[in-house]
């Protein structure tokens, strides 16, 4: 008796593209109501694993892009601990003037 592979191959891809249409929408509701993103966080929302997430190639990269501007900081401190200048430094600035940006926003909304 030939096994049928074909349908669990396509309920497969049917639950993949349902994983990834979760978070996708978990990760526009997050940065629209400017929650701390990472990937814990994207996960929980998402109802996924953080293992799944960092499977997705595409998605952890836009993950990592916009992850929280203080987390962001922390992973880059430890690589400037040389006192180098150059493109990490940039980095760090980024993250500094993006949690500036964030805080400013907060306040805003409080006033």
């Amino acid at each position: 008796m030939p096994k049928n592979t074909a349908d669990l191959k396509q309920s497969a891809r049917r639950r993949s593209e349902q994983a990834m249409d979760r978070a996708l929408a978990a990760l526009q509701r997050m940065d629209a109501f400017n929650l701390d993103i990472n990937f814990r966080s994207v996960a929980a929302e998402a109802r996924v694993s953080r293992a799944w997430l960092y499977r997705q190639g595409e998605l952890r990269s836009r993950i990592m892009r916009i992850l929280s501007p203080s987390v962001a900081c922390v992973r880059v401190l430890p690589y400037l601990s040389n006192g180098t200048f150059g493109p990490k430094n940039s980095i760090l600035k980024f993250g500094l003037i993006r949690h500036a940006k964030s805080l400013k926003r907060l306040l805003a909304t409080r006033t």
